[in-house]
Formats: C-alpha cells, sequence, structure tokens
C-alpha cells in the first residue's frame, strides 16, 4: 500500500472503504504472484500525515479525580441540594453516587471524562448504555 500511496500522492483523491463482500476482487488483485520482495517496502513510509488525526489525549483516573475534587469544591453550593435527593456519599473529598463519580462545572472535565470512558480503543466502543454504566 505504501509503495502505490507514494505514487499516487502528487493527485488529489478521496478513498472509500468498500466491504469486503462486495468487493471480492480486491484480495486477488493486491496478491501478486509474480512478486515476493515486498517485506521491506513499507519501511520508512507514513501513508497516512499526522494533520489527518485528531489530537486525542485521554484523561488518567488520578487526573479526574484531581479535577473532579477542585470542580466540585468550586461549586459546593450546587452539589448541596443533591446530596439528600440523590443519596450522595463523600470519599476521600469526592461525591459519589453509589459507585459513580459526581461531575459538576467544567464542560471540558465533563468531556474528559465522557472521552475517558468511551472513545479509548480499549474500550472497544461499548454503546451507549455500557458507556453511560462506566461512567
Amino acid at each position: 500500500m505504501a509503495r502505490e500511496f507514494q505514487e499516487l500522492s502528487e493527485y488529489s483523491f478521496t478513498l472509500r472503504h468498500i466491504p469486503g463482500t462486495t468487493n471480492t476482487r480486491a484480495d486477488t488483485l493486491l496478491r501478486r504472484s509474480n512478486n515476493d520482495n515486498t517485506k521491506e517496502d513499507n519501511n520508512d513510509i507514513i501513508v497516512l500525515p499526522m494533520e489527518v488525526f485528531t489530537n486525542a489525549t485521554y484523561m488518567s483516573l488520578n487526573e479526574i479525580d484531581e479535577y473532579c475534587c477542585k470542580e466540585q469544591t468550586v461549586h459546593k453550593e450546587d452539589i448541596k441540594p443533591w446530596i439528600d435527593h440523590h443519596n450522595l456519599q463523600q470519599h476521600n473529598q469526592l461525591w459519589w453516587k453509589n459507585d459513580t463519580l459526581v461531575v459538576v462545572g467544567n464542560n471540558n472535565l465533563k468531556q474528559g471524562v465522557i472521552q475517558s470512558f468511551h472513545d479509548p480503543p480499549s474500550m472497544g466502543h461499548p454503546g451507549i448504555a455500557n458507556t453511560y454504566t462506566l461512567t
């Protein structure tokens, strides 16, 4: 693929995925029987440049705890009415509802928490219900 990419890099084009079930000839075309010297042909080749990727950084659990503690302190007046109504418990200076951390205030923090539990490849996009359960 890298060899073809170098050749095609001079052109403006869009790659579209075609599922294998509808593109049955692709495998045959890609596996040429007369070319055995392809083991090293992809070395030092960057097929997709870095600018096509988003800068996805995920928050660690310690970072989430630190930011949540800070935001819960800043928004303690917002949390007060929820304590009895939602049966919140405070452990290690953090408010929890059962085993779920209470996230308040900063929208970047909320987005970071969601990304950390929803987007990493290790989570395998478990679906909305399972992601909600994890957070």
